[in-house]
């Protein structure tokens, strides 16, 4: 990501993973929880076989979920996709993933702490610029940095941020902007948290 864009291709990625997650932890049930959906079959198709009601239902507006997300990305809104989306990847995640000892769990922490130092700090050392901040939030349109103050219509302006993080609007900051916590930050710790509770 530092040397090839690969924004559009995460971005649908993250659109996909998104509509599946949302299905599978909110929709789904909800939908089967329901009077409407209590038929057992929808389609029986050689392709797809039986297929529930509520798998159906749910899928659907999972895929409808995600698609507004994709065509809503950069709206000021699109937080409350993009954190919802996020919250059901983290859970989603815990639920597959498992860590089989403390020594695997220690292990990871501290590989990823040595990860995160190199690509935040020592990077720019090594790069020009520190890779870990360059593909969060990208690279700005022109060497102006004030570029996007002055046109701030231009296309080449909208944010190129990954959407796989937790992103809160700041409404108290004249500024603007917003308060990020990346899905990393909450995995790592939510395996020892799963692994303890286990």
């Amino acid at each position: 990501l530092y040397f090839v864009d690969l924004h559009a291709a995460i971005n649908v990625g993250f659109a996909l993973s998104g509509m599946n997650s949302t299905n599978q932890l909110l929709w789904q049930p909800l939908f089967a929880r329901s009077r409407f959906c209590r038929a057992t079959l929808v389609l029986d198709h050689p392709w797809t076989g039986a297929v529930a009601v509520a798998d159906a239902a749910g899928l659907a507006v999972g895929a409808a979920c995600g698609l507004w997300w994709w065509l809503c990305m950069y709206e000021p809104y699109a937080w409350l996709l993009q954190d919802a989306f996020s919250i059901c990847l983290v859970v989603m995640f815990l639920q597959v993933v498992r860590l089989g000892s403390i020594k695997v769990a220690a292990t990871l922490l501290c590989a990823a702490f040595a990860y995160d130092v190199f690509f935040v700090f020592i990077s720019p050392l090594v790069f020009g610029s520190s890779v870990m901040i360059k593909v969060a939030i990208g690279d700005g349109p022109t060497a102006d940095p004030d570029y996007c103050e002055k046109y701030a219509d231009d296309p080449k302006c909208r944010p190129t941020s990954l959407p796989f993080l937790l992103q809160i609007p700041r409404v108290d900051d004249y500024m603007g902007g917003a308060a990020m916590l990346g899905l990393g930050d909450l995995v790592l710790p939510g395996l020892i948290v799963a692994f303890a509770a286990r």
